[in-house]
This record gives structure tokens, C-alpha cells and sequence, in this order.
């Protein structure tokens, strides 16, 4: 769908971005990486239609970054969270094919995968505002568009992210206590003696976990009915920051915005802010992904040849490909050492990433890491690309929904799975499904026979919810964001 959009309705369209997020022809204008939305928001419809297909591997690579929370989640499942091979390869004696660098994401790339979530969220949701800045005369009506605008943003993003993560965990709570023995058995979390006592105790759950002063770790607070719910009150307060700082820069310079957004990002980053500073680093590579960001926004003077550029872009992002293989975990600085090639690293990690056992040291390099990734990314031809195909903008599609219904799904519809084949995680639990079809297990660690037979059910179904979930709860919290601002009056019509 491409079409000639005012200022007003452009300015509208990119407040429902979230990653992860739903993109769906239910409407184009709550597409965070539509044409509309993104780098194209002031084209005539022809040019709106090529950008689209320019910014689509943006959406495929969400998708795969929550495809590897999917698969790290179940690897710590069905090896144990502390297995070998979730270290470096070559720490503590073990050198397993899937520890090695860069391969090692396939497994154990779930950290990787939130990191690079929230560079997104602050790219995507700042690249159109940000091009209607600069593009926008001085006059006060188009700061006040920008403001409304701001504003509408603001009221309607908790609903945007907040509305699926009730929906999916409430209908996690009512499964748990189905009649007619329907109920999934549990040996974690173990369930209310009552539906009434589960209510209580998932209310009080939720307004623990969803309060926006909870920090950015898992173990801050654990929401037992779904732990992956720890990173969406971190992706309120990134917006927050992303829409404050817009429009707290109204009046400023490209230039000016480039250097106090730089700023912040490093000031966040030393002050283990790291999921407010990946939020600054997706604002810097929005804007330097503006057409014409002027010869002095990051230093344009200096000029590189078109095979120089291709150089340093592929160093970029292998460099940052690297950097997200820092081996993440186990909270013991040692283990990184350990790992060929990463004593140094490891060593110029600030000490305020590690002065508390409760810290997560590889924050450090994978900040770092994500930030060249998603550059690397946006500048490469062959990535775009591979992000561009089709399974993994599907995966984009429904990433949301897929982040938030694969843990409950793995521990009811995927642990009998497992144990239906022979693996049991939990054995002080039994089932009617224990080893009914136990498949021999061999292969290399990671990729075991009964792991991957076991997935060959699993995915399909996680894949299946996704997308239900996508179209139960993504896709309403939209439509519901858009009518509560429609009857607040702060939409102005063409």
C-alpha cells in the first residue's frame, strides 16, 4: 500500500513502533517500518514504494533477534542454564562446535537478541520524527504539530506494549486452572490452589513487574508466568526517553541533536544505563541515516572511496557480530577471561558492570555490539537482503507475540514434548507423555538428535501461537491506542 500522506497524519503514524512489534497490511500507518513511517514520511507515493523496500530487512532482523530468545531459552531448558556450552569456547576445557565465536548466537544468542531489540526501538521511533524536523520549517504551528504529536505518542505506547503481555498472561493464568482436567501439570510455577487465588497473585504479579522503574534484568523482579515480561516496562521508558528527547531538541540543529544525543549515549552507557544507551545509539543511527545529514553531523569531511566504505562497513559489523558472542550467563567475570580472545575484552569492561554479583558484565561489549550490527546492516546490500526474505519477515510479524507466549508454551506444550522423547527436565514431575517415544540421543552438544526432533514439533506450534497471538492482542492494542487518542481529540484531520 503506498499513498501521499500530510504532515499531520505522517506525524501520527510512527507513534505505535515498538520492537518487538507486529507489521501487518491491517493498516499502514501502524507499521513501524512502512514507507510512511520511516525514511520516505514526506514522499509522493512512487518513492514511498521503493523505501519500503529498503527498510523491510529491518523487520527480518527482529524477527530473527526473537527467534534466538526463542531458541537460547530453550537450550538453557533442555541443557540446564548452566551448562558448558553456554560459556566461550575454550573456557573451562570444553570446545564445543557451537561455543565457537560468531557461531555461537545460533544457541546461546538470546541476550544478543534483546540488545539489538532496543537499538531498533530507538531507531524506528525516532527516524520519522527526527526527518520531519529537519525537513519542517521554524514556523510555531509545526512545533506544535510535533508536540500533539509527541504528546499522542506518550499516552498511547503503554497501551501499545502493555495490552499483549496481559492478554497472553491471562490467558496463561485461566489454562492453568481448566476443568475436566484440562490444566497443564506443573512442577514450576506451581499453580493457585484456586482460579480466584491465581487472579490475586498475577495482579499483583503484573503491577510488580510491568512498573516502569523496574530495571533491565530478568532477576530484578521474575514474573513467574512469563520472565521474558522483564524488557517491555524497559521499552516504555526508552520511548519516554526517545520522545522527550524530540522534543526537547525541537528548536536545535541536526549537528546540535547528533552531539547531545552522543553524549547521552556514553554518559547512560558509564553509568550501567545500558538499555537507555541502546536506545540513544538507535536515535544516532536514525540520525545519520537522514538524507543529506550535512558535511559537518559526524564528522562528513572525511571521504572514502566506495570500496573503502564496503570495508569499513563489513568490519563494522563483524567487529559487532563478535562483540555480541561475549559469552553471557553465568555473572562470573572468569568465565569471559577464560575464553581465547576475550581476556583483554574482558578486562577493559568498567568496573561498574561488575561491582555487584547481580550485574551483567557482557552488557558492556554487547551494547557496543549491537549498535555496529544494526549500522552494519543498514548499510550492507547482502544483509538487507537476507533480512528481506520472506520467513524472517514473517518472524518480524509476529515477534512480539512470539516473544511472549514461548515461555509458557515451553513449559507446558514443549516440556511434554521433550519428555514424550525421552528428555526430562523436571523429574520430580511426572507424566502420562514420559518417555512414550524416546529417540536415542547423540550428535553434537547443542544439536542433539532428541533436542532437534523435539523442536521439529515444538516451533511449528510456538510459530502457530504467534501468530494467534499476534492477531488476539498485537494487532487490537493498536486499533484500541488509535481510538482512545481519537476520543481524547488530539488527532488533527487533514
Amino acid at each position: 500500500m503506498a499513498y501521499t500522506r500530510g504532515p499531520d497524519v505522517e506525524l501520527q503514524s510512527w507513534e505505535d513502533k515498538t520492537l518487538p512489534s507486529t507489521l501487518d497490511d491491517l493498516a499502514e500507518e501502524e507499521d513501524p517500518l512502512a514507507p510512511s513511517n520511516s525514511l520516505a514520511a514526506t514522499q509522493q507515493a512512487d518513492k514511498a514504494t521503493d523505501k519500503k523496500k529498503n527498510t523491510a530487512y529491518l523487520d527480518g532482523l527482529r524477527g530473527l533477534a526473537a527467534l534466538l530468545v526463542y531458541i537460547y531459552h530453550h537450550v538453557s531448558w533442555y541443557f540446564g542454564p548452566t551448562d558448558d556450552i553456554i560459556n566461550g569456547w575454550g573456557a573451562h576445557g570444553n570446545h564445543y562446535f557451537f561455543q565457537l565465536p560468531f557461531i555461537r548466537l545460533i544457541l546461546t544468542g538470546g541476550n544478543a537478541g534483546v540488545v539489538i531489540f532496543f537499538v531498533l526501538s530507538g531507531y524506528v521511533l525516532s527516524i520519522s520524527p527526527l526527518r520531519h524536523l529537519r525537513e519542517a520549517s521554524k514556523e510555531t504551528h509545526s512545533h506544535q504539530t510535533i508536540y500533539r504529536s509527541l504528546l499522542s505518542s506518550v499516552i498511547r505506547r503503554p497501551i501499545r506494549l502493555y495490552l499483549p503481555v496481559i492478554g497472553v498472561s491471562l490467558g496463561f493464568v485461566i489454562a492453568l486452572h481448566l476443568p475436566f482436567g484440562l490444566a497443564p501439570q506443573l512442577a514450576w510455577p506451581a499453580p493457585q490452589e484456586t482460579l480466584w487465588l491465581e487472579l490475586k497473585t498475577w495482579l499483583y504479579e503484573l503491577s510488580v513487574a510491568l512498573q516502569p522503574s523496574t530495571k533491565p534484568d530478568v532477576l530484578a523482579h521474575w514474573f513467574v508466568y512469563d520472565p521474558p515480561v522483564y524488557t517491555i516496562p524497559v521499552e516504555l521508558v526508552g520511548s519516554l526517553l526517545i520522545f522527550s528527547m524530540l522534543a526537547l531538541s525541537v528548536p536545535v540543529t541536526m549537528r546540535m541533536r547528533a552531539i547531545v544525543y552522543a553524549c547521552m549515549y556514553l554518559a547512560f552507557l558509564f553509568l550501567y544505563q545500558w538499555a537507555m544507551a541502546l536506545f540513544m545509539a538507535g536515535m544516532l543511527l536514525a540520525i545519520n541515516d537522514l538524507k543529506d545529514p550535512g558535511p559537518s553531523t559526524f564528522g562528513g569531511k572525511l571521504q572514502l572511496s566506495a570500496r573503502g566504505k564496503t570495508v569499513l562497513h563489513h568490519f563494522v559489523f563483524f567487529t559487532g557480530w563478535y562483540l555480541l558472542c561475549q559469552t553471557a550467563g553465568m555473572r562470573d567475570t572468569q568465565v569471559s577471561s577464560d575464553t581465547p580472545g576475550w581476556w583483554l575484552l574482558t578486562k577493559l569492561i568498567p568496573p561498574i558492570y561488575y561491582d555487584d554479583p547481580d550485574k551483567e558484565y557482557w552488557r558492556w561489549w554487547h551494547a557496543w555490539g549491537a549498535c555496529m550490527v544494526v549500522y552494519g546492516v543498514l548499510r550492507l546490500s547482502w544483509l538487507q537482503k537476507f533480512f528481506s526474505t520472506r520467513p524472517l519477515k514473517y518472524l518480524g510479524k509476529i515477534s512480539f507475540a512470539l516473544y511472549l507466549v514461548h515461555g509458557p508454551l515451553m513449559w507446558t506444550v514443549g516440556d511434554r514434548i521433550y519428555r514424550l522423547f525421552g528428555h526430562i527436565t523436571m523429574p520430580e514431575m511426572t507424566t502420562m507423555w514420559d518417555e512414550v517415544l524416546p529417540v536415542p540421543e547423540f550428535g553434537i552438544h547443542g544439536f542433539t538428535t532428541r533436542f532437534l526432533v523435539s523442536q521439529a514439533l515444538i516451533l511449528p506450534l510456538n510459530l502457530a501461537f504467534g501468530h494467534v497471538g499476534t492477531k488476539l492482542f498485537d494487532e487490537p492494542s493498536v486499533k484500541l491506542g488509535r481510538w482512545v487518542i481519537d476520543r481524547m481529540g488530539l488527532e488533527k484531520k487533514r
